[in-house]
This record gives C-alpha cells, structure tokens and sequence, in this order.
C-alpha cells in the first residue's frame, strides 16, 4: 500500500474510530449480560479498539496485503472473556454463537489446529456481527457491517499467552536449544494445570451430590467442610425446623450476597472448629440439645434485636449460616459460648442480642 492510500485510510478510520468505540461498548455490555444471566463465573471481561497507531501498524505489515482495510481488518473492535476452566470456555461459545452471527471463516478455535512445535495453546478467536433482531433496534442502526473479535481463554491460557508475547518464540526453531525443553515443560506444565482443574471441577460437583444425599438419607457421619455443612444446611431436617422456626418469628432469611469472597458456610465452619466438632454427625447431635426451645429462642432473640432499634418496625434478616451458628451458640456450655460470641462475625446490634439471649435464657436457666 503506497504513502497516499496509507493516508486515506487512515483519515477513513480517525472518521469512524467513534463509532468503532460504540460498537466495542455495544459488544461488550451484550456479553456481559448473557454471561451474567447464564450464571457463568468469570476471571475477567476486557474491551479494547484499535487505536489510530495500532491500525496504521496493521495496515503497514509486509506480510499483509490490504486492498480496503476497513472492511478488511476483523479485530478493530475487539472482547476478550477470560474464564475460569475449559468447560465454560464451550459454554460461553455456545453463547456466542447464539446470540451473535458469527463469520466462520474468520474464526477460529486455535486449541484444535496448534502445531506439535508450537509452544503453549492458544484460544477461540470468533469474528462477530450483530444479528438481524440486534440491529433493528434503534440504537444500532449505525453498525451496519460492524464487525468484532472475540476472543475466549481460561486464566491460564491468558497467562499463557501474556509470557508468549513477551518472549517471542512462536517455533521451536526460531528458539535457541538451550530453552526449548523449558518452554515446553512450562507450557505442558499449564496445559495439565487446566486439565486438573478441569477433573477437580468434578470431583467436587461429585462429591457435593454424596454429601445432598447423605444428608437426605440420614447419613452424618461424614467430616465437616464448607460442602458439607451447605449440604447440611439446606437438607437436614433440623436444620429445615429451624428455618421454619426463623420464618414463624418473623425472622427472614436471605441469601449470601452474590459478591461474597468466603465460601457460604465458612461462619459456620470456624465455630465449629472453635466447638471441636468434626462431624455433621457431632454437629446435628449439638444443636438438637435446644430443638424443644428453638422457635422460643429465636423469638426472644428477635425481640431484643427488635428493641435495640431505633425503628422497630424493621425485619431482622439473616443467612442460613447465621442461623445455624446462633442455634448452635444457644447449646454451648458457658467458657465455649463467652469465647465463640465475640467470633460470631454479626453486625454489633444482632451480636449484642444474641448474647442478651443466652445470657437471659441459658444461662439464666442453669442457674
């Protein structure tokens, strides 16, 4: 391409750069909301457009021959979604290609064509457009012919792929001898990362299905963790009565907040490591010491809550593995409850009344 046509198209781009920026917005914000309703977890959501620079590069390559860039050039635009496990890398493509149109002969799944003597593996590249139903909305009546890259990778493939950059090495001749079995055992290395991560996935969906149905089963002699106590919590009879005894004081129960860090049980899991109990089995014999007086309980405690409030017409709100640690507190002998109380993690006003509780009816009535 001579200097005179480099300009032209340079000027072409610089005029539609604004609406390369709406369309990567619109492609974006499109991928975010059908991953968000499919549940799917990401590590990442990340957009870019091609900058003025980056595209006068593109067009400059040698080994490129464009006749109109433009229209030529299929990553101006572009998303990268970067996934957790190979598994939701084919569900978010499924995704994508069903709710984009997808030009198939530009797109890509890398992973299936990488060479022998290629290091690491790469990702699925789509090149995408909007769909005919997208494009009569009003709002993107302006993108006719838009087209976007989209590319997927899990968490190690993009790790993969920033050290690729950096190093430069794309076969094993371009690279000297000396580092070519390291490359390879680092990218093996990976390969077999998200592989096990892939086959642990599993195991823990498996495992989270014996736990359901042992509970279900009245089968508790199984060891604490965050899994089972979930399983638990949402399948033993106790632990239904007690969610029935909350809902009869008026108590509701929420669930986790969606952004939380720890596991939803693991409130619970450090007071049972603070009580010495190791099993479902210890921890279900534990609480059903106060079951007669639990709907009692829970209706004392919610008045004391309810009289520390300035507005007492409010509702106390908790989670399932609140609850549980507060039916649980109600049956530990004196010591365990004065050192568990302060770790109980509550708001001051919930923690204040929980105390206020056993104290005026626990202890109280051993007294």
């Amino acid at each position: 391409m001579d200097d005179d046509k480099r300009e032209l198209e340079m000027i072409a781009f610089n005029d539609r750069r604004p609406q390369y920026l709406r369309f990567t917005e619109c492609v974006n914000n499109i991928l975010a909301e059908i991953l968000r309703v499919s549940g799917i977890d990401l590590f990442s959501l990340e957009k870019r457009t091609k900058t003025s620079d980056g595209f006068r590069e593109k067009i400059g390559r040698v080994d490129k021959n464009y006749s109109d860039p433009i229209n030529e050039i299929t990553d101006i635009c572009g998303v990268r979604v970067i996934a957790y496990q190979t598994s939701d890398v084919s569900r978010i493509s499924q995704l994508i290609e069903e709710n984009f149109s997808v030009d198939q002969d530009n797109s890509i799944d890398k992973n299936s064509i990488i060479d022998d003597d290629r290091f690491g593996y790469l990702s699925v590249h789509y090149v995408v457009s909007l769909t005919d139903v997208r494009m009569s909305l009003i709002e993107n009546s302006n993108f006719g012919g838009f087209k976007a890259e989209i590319q997927v990778r899990t968490v190690l493939q993009h790790a993969w792929a920033a050290i690729d950059h950096k190093l430069r090495y794309k076969t094993k001749e371009e690279t000297p001898r000396s580092l070519r079995r390291r490359l390879f055992r680092i990218s093996a290395l990976l390969e077999t990362a998200d592989a096990e991560f892939e086959s642990l996935r599993d195991e823990m969906h498996l495992l989270r299905v014996e736990y359901k149905k042992d509970v279900e089963e009245g089968n508790l002699s199984i060891a604490i963790d965050a899994d089972s106590l979930y399983a638990y919590a949402y399948n033993s009879d106790i632990a239904k009565e007690i969610a029935d005894n909350a809902r009869d004081n008026l108590i509701e129960i929420t669930p986790p907040p969606p952004n939380r860090v720890k596991p939803e049980f693991a409130n619970l899991l450090l007071l049972t490591e603070m009580c010495k109990i190791t099993s479902i089995e210890d921890l279900d014999l534990s609480i059903k010491k106060e079951m007669p007086r639990n709907k009692y309980l829970l209706g004392v405690l919610n008045s004391k809550w309810r009289a520390s409030m300035e507005q007492t017409s409010l509702q106390l709100v908790v989670t399932r593995d609140a609850l549980l640690r507060i039916s649980l507190l109600f049956t530990l002998p004196i010591d365990a409850a004065r050192e568990a109380i302060p770790a109980l993690k509550f708001g001051p006003k919930l923690r204040l009344a929980t105390q206020d509780t056993y104290n005026s009816e626990i202890l109280n009535g051993e007294s």
